[in-house]
């Protein structure tokens, strides 16, 4: 038991330090690196594959294939994301053009790892857990920028925590269950144009003048489920389903604004009142959406197998960004919203393995995954589009009780257009319009190691 607390404590702080910072890849905030090893197979496959610990996540119906061992297994991924934003043009609500940059890369390589931990109960059961991070963002841009009305930094970071448990109830049928405990931080900032909100050119505040950064923090726990099943028809194939929950986040924090302009003058400061101070608290809601994931396995022979997977994912769940903020008084400020209007989406893929020799085995993969975002919405936050994966992979075994795994992808990301209009926002103040292109290109390179002991 000491060893397995050991373990288990080994599992929170790795996957805890390297959270901590994270980049979107997969289609909305979704991060698809629970696995290092079908990353080699664009995932294909991740819902269904037998005796690889770490598609817990996808099915945890599948710890029931890692027969008469007790086994370990830790990953990290590595995304290396290019976005930039090119062709700007962006006016002021009274027609004027903004002044600024284009920017630079919005993102920036981060580390995204998980880990596992699996405990055999008996001939039929398993025990297991795992901690993940499968939501995540960050974009960041100049504050000099073309953007900066809009975002300047977007950041969402989760660490889930999903205990399982698997049961082979008959010989073709398996099913697994588990509890999602989830942690959500973020923290999203954008400069307020505070001379357009007051926009008296006598007093010297005109749009653009009077630049100040608002940074809001929120963090929150939040819960949900999933199960899953496997259903092995002939030896050779393997189906699986999964069922994974929405997670409720009522994300509560503090604003901290710089630079924000003081005056006595009442014009002004009736103005100034509609924008938060430092210390104001904050909130927001903020859904992770269900999906299901349907997966097989097929093994041609010895040394080929095909697999596929498909997952849908209920993004319609987000509709707006709202963030409520109330004043050192208890007093509500304007709630600021950013239309959303996400749409679901379905990710497809399929791969293939081929073992040319008992200690290794090659892996394959091509993907489409559909993005959750309209045009009309497309924003410097998350400027998601259409991606398409190409992968390539290659497991060594150097005996029986150790697998690593080293896999690459590459993403092709369809060009996006942004053309946010000008919009009348709540006490009175507007948001500037934003046109222009994005282009984006990720890399993913993804080590991982399985113990069975």
């Amino acid at each position: 038991m000491k060893k397995l607390n050991w373990r288990l404590a080994s599992m929170f702080s790795i996957v805890g330090a390297l959270s901590a910072n994270q980049a979107v890849q997969a289609a909305g905030f979704a991060l698809s690196e629970t696995s290092g090893s079908f990353v080699g197979t664009a995932f294909a496959g991740a819902g269904s594959a037998k005796g690889d610990l770490s598609t817990m996540y996808r099915n945890p119906a599948t710890m029931m294939s890692i027969e008469k061992r007790h086994a370990a297994a830790a990953q990290v991924s590595l995304i290396m994301p290019n976005i930039k934003f090119t062709n700007a043009s962006s006016y002021f609500f009274n027609g004027a053009l903004i002044s600024g940059t284009n920017s630079g890369n919005a993102g920036s390589a981060t580390p995204i790892p998980s880990a596992y931990l699996m405990y055999n109960a008996g001939h039929n059961l398993r025990l297991g857990v795992g901690v993940t991070s499968p939501w995540g963002l960050k974009t960041e841009y100049d504050l000099n920028s073309v953007m900066r009305y809009r975002a300047v930094r977007s950041q969402i970071e989760t660490v889930n925590v999903n205990p399982n448990v698997a049961w082979r109830f008959h010989r073709q049928w398996t099913v697994g269950a588990g509890l999602q405990i989830q942690y959500m931080k973020a923290k999203l900032s954008r400069v307020a144009d505070v001379g357009g909100i007051i926009n008296q050119a006598a007093l010297g505040f005109t749009p653009g003048s009077r630049d100040t950064l608002v940074d809001v923090y929120g963090n929150d726990w939040g819960y949900g489920g999933v199960i899953g099943f496997i259903y092995e028809p002939v030896e050779s194939t393997r189906l699986g389903l999964t069922y994974r929950s929405h997670i409720a986040h009522r994300l509560e924090g503090k604003a901290t604004v710089y630079n924000k302009p003081a005056s006595p003058i009442a014009l002004i400061q009736a103005g100034l009142d509609r924008l938060p101070t430092s210390g104001d608290a904050v909130s927001s809601s903020l859904t992770t959406p269900e999906t299901i994931n349907f997966s097989f396995t097929h093994e041609i022979d010895p040394k080929w197998t095909v697999m596929g997977d498909a997952v849908w994912t209920n993004w319609a769940r987000i509709e707006d960004l709202k963030i409520n903020t109330t004043n050192r008084f208890g007093v509500s400020l304007p709630t600021s919203i950013e239309k959303q209007s996400w749409q679901n989406t379905i990710m497809v893929s399929l791969g293939t393995t081929y073992k040319p020799h008992q200690d290794w085995k090659l892996k394959l993969g091509l993907a489409y995954d559909q993005s959750p975002v309209h045009t009309e919405f497309r924003s410097p936050r998350l400027p998601d589009a259409d991606r398409y994966w190409t992968a390539i992979g290659a497991t060594y075994s150097p005996n029986h009780w150790v697998d690593l795994d080293l896999s690459y992808a590459h993403l092709f990301v369809k060009d996006g257009t942004s053309s946010l209009a000008s919009t009348k926002l709540a006490g009175g103040t507007t948001t500037d319009n934003l046109m222009g292109n994005y282009k984006s290109r990720l890399d993913i390179v993804s080590l991982q190691a399985r113990v069975k002991f």
